[in-house]
């Protein structure tokens, strides 16, 4: 973090003032006071003669690692004035603040040679050290975008790189990937620069340009709508393993994330309720979801597996051990396209637009069933496990668990009737 300092200008024969040019005479002038001081030069912008109350005088660099505000800021010291020129001071300046606005920090020295690759598994462990909540989806959205580069030596690293990436992910037509991935290799470089890793994250300063409103609109957030679609959604489930199936189906009925009803385990289930553990949520907090005929009865069907508690398990390990439902991406794609043919059936202009529709419409779906049956707010909302207001979940603790319940049967009878 950057000392504030006390910045000084000493008059100029221009009317518009400012510092003016660093000279050796001038320096040589400069009085120690009761605080440490800083002179500016106004021929390269950024070198600064910081004068000690002990009178000892250094050639200092104060610069950002990036571009704009939100770079990090940084003090470089250069040497003292009676050890360096100032056209040495000043040519050294530059170089060093060349760099920085490349992304990288001259001050630190990176441990050469480690790719990518290396990079990521060792923060994977961290992540894990730490017992990150979400650490899996950390990781597989780095390990899965990151793979053209996992060959690349960390101080080799562009910026321009990993942007293309996003913009790739983005031009395929999933904005919200794109987001995510960019959030988690963010985070990642961040980490690799402050563990010495890396010079510095060469995405520091990076932002996305604003939102056109043709992106707007061509990004909708699509929902499953009607009987009809509810009918195709739930026929189209039968495209696939009978796991998928119920999979995706108890998405819907439950409105729960895919990653939280992939890690839904036989000893979190009892009768009508459903505990997801505070280490498998997105919000970082314990979840009760109400269950009602509909979602027991899909739950009990699953055949139980030796050796793992998990209600939908996946492939066996190589260390024995038992996996979680993998996959998931191939799975919906199939379910998809069999939902695209169901739509164009009965409404042809809509299959194109739903092209892009991701398993959280099932989510989005569920939510807005809710409020088609007539769930008030705050029910539906606490439904989704929806973080409420800063001071409204400060003072109202209520699960309102009666009405949740209520509201789940409610929607289980609503869609039962639908896809009659």
């Amino acid at each position: 973090m950057m000392t504030e300092t006390n910045v000084i200008s000493f008059p100029s024969r221009r009317r518009s003032g400012g510092p003016q040019a660093l000279t050796v005479r001038l320096i040589e002038k400069l009085e120690p006071r009761a605080g440490r001081y800083s002179v500016p030069d106004a021929t390269v912008r950024g070198l600064v003669v910081r004068v000690q109350p002990s009178g000892a005088k250094s050639y200092y660099v104060e610069t950002r690692i990036g571009r704009g505000r939100a770079g990090q800021r940084i003090n470089i010291r250069i040497g003292g004035v009676e050890e360096v020129r100032l056209a040495d001071a000043r040519e050294r300046a530059r170089d060093l603040m060349l760099k920085a606005r490349g992304g990288k920090d001259p001050t630190v020295r990176t441990r050469a040679g480690e790719r990518l690759a290396e990079l990521m598994e060792f923060y994977g462990r961290d992540l894990e050290r730490r017992q990150v909540q979400k650490r899996r989806d950390v990781m597989s959205s780095l390990r899965r975008n990151f793979d053209s580069l996992k060959r690349v030596k960390g101080e080799d690293l562009e910026r321009a790189s990993i942007v293309a990436i996003i913009d790739r992910i983005e031009d395929e037509g999933r904005p919200g990937a794109a987001a995510y991935f960019r959030q988690c290799a963010n985070s990642f470089l961040n980490w690799a620069a402050d563990t010495g890793h890396l010079r510095a994250n060469v995405l520091a300063g990076y932002r996305r340009g604003r939102t056109t409103r043709a992106q707007r609109l061509s990004r909708e957030l699509l929902t499953l709508i009607g009987r009809d679609e509810l009918k195709a959604f739930w026929e189209a489930t039968e495209r696939g393993s009978a796991q998928s199936r119920d999979f995706f189906r108890l998405c819907l009925l439950t409105g729960q994330r895919k990653s939280e009803t992939n890690s839904m385990r036989w000893c979190d289930v009892s009768g009508d309720e459903w505990v997801i553990p505070a280490h498998e949520t997105k919000m970082g907090r314990t979840q009760r979801v109400p269950l009602g005929p509909m979602s027991r009865a899909l739950i009990e069907a699953q055949p139980r597996r030796a050796g793992t508690d998990l209600v939908f398990p996946g492939r066996t390990n190589p260390d024995g051990t038992i996996g979680r439902i993998t996959g998931m991406g191939e799975r919906w794609r199939a379910i998809k396209a069999r939902l695209l043919e169901l739509v164009g059936e009965f409404d042809p202009g809509r299959a194109p637009g739903m092209d892009k529709i991701g398993c959280h419409a099932l989510r989005r779906s569920f939510r807005t069933g809710l409020s088609e049956v007539g769930v008030a707010f705050e029910v539906a909302e606490a439904m989704i496990a929806h973080k409420r207001g800063d001071l409204v979940a400060r003072y109202d603790k209520s699960e309102l668990w009666a009405e949740r319940q209520a509201a789940q049967l409610r929607w289980e009878a609503h869609l039962a009737e639908m896809l009659q």
